[in-house]
Order: C-alpha cells, then structure tokens, then sequence
C-alpha cells in the first residue's frame, strides 16, 4: 500500500533480494498512486513499469507477470480521470512486455463505479479505499480469473498431449 513504482526501481536491495528468493509467479498492483498525482504522465509510467518487468525479468528469465490495473475512486470528490489512463497504460505494458493484465478498472464497471461500490458498501463514503467486504470480491474475483485460466491452460495442454 501507498507505493508508487520509483520507490521500486529506486530499490537496490530488492533487486539483490530478487536473485534469492524461489517464486514462479509475479503480481504487480500499480498505478493507483501514480494516477493520483495531477503530473501523472503515460510514457513515463510505461517507462517506468517496462523498466521494473526489465529488471525482474533480468533475474528471473521467464518468469510469468500479472498486472493488474487500480480500482475505480475519487479525487476531489469526482470520479480520478487519470486512472482510466493507467489501466490503458497497464494493458499496452502488458501487451508489449509478454504479461497478462487483470483489468479490475474496468471488471468493477470503470470509471465512476466506485458510487456503486461505495452504495453497495464495498467502498468507504469518499470513495477512496475497498472496505473489508470489497477487498474479499476484488480477491475472490482474482481468484476465480486465475483459476480459469489455470484449468483452461491444463485442458489445453492435456489437448496437445494426445
């Protein structure tokens, strides 16, 4: 939480832990902290994220990478424009770096839907943070995605194993 992705990439230590660590799988959630800011500006956050897949990739070769794009919420009391931008922005690193993308953004109704998610008190009032009740449907939603897959991928591969 509350991490932008240059806390990352200016991270030495978490490129050495990298090396280390045994894992087969990455998820990475940004974009959110990014869209907050007025100066939030395309390229340099695909740059940004190209960079952060770069530098895992460069450790872990092939390892597979899930991006998943920040939630619909509110700014000033309206709808964050810019999170519209770093879910397309998220979807165009994915394409271009060989990841899947998870698109919460639009999954939860785009933008603006955060009025129903607040209505239906899966977000605080202000329309800013998940309470507890949409945290456990944005993890089920995940979860079932990736099972999905999964089971699809296995029946693929028993396919061509015949």
């Amino acid at each position: 939480n509350n991490t932008s992705i240059n806390q990352y990439l200016l991270d030495d230590v978490l490129q050495k832990e990298i090396k280390s660590m045994d894992f087969d799988l990455v998820v990475i959630s940004l974009g959110e902290n990014e869209a907050y800011s007025p100066a939030y500006l395309s390229e340099v956050f695909k740059s940004n994220m190209q960079e952060l897949i770069k530098n895992l990739r460069q450790e872990k070769k092939n390892i597979p990478i899930i991006l998943t794009t920040p939630f619909d919420s509110y700014i000033t009391n309206k709808p964050n424009p810019r999170l519209e931008d770093a879910s397309k922005d998220l979807s165009e690193v994915a394409k271009t770096m060989n990841c899947v993308l998870w698109d919460f953004y639009n999954i939860m109704g785009g933008k603006g839907s955060s009025e129903n998610w607040s209505k239906k008190k899966m977000m605080d009032s202000r329309k800013i943070v998940l309470t507890p009740k949409g945290s456990i449907l944005q993890g089920d939603l995940f979860y079932n995605a990736f099972w999905q897959a999964f089971e699809s991928y296995l029946s693929q591969g028993n396919k061509t194993n015949k």
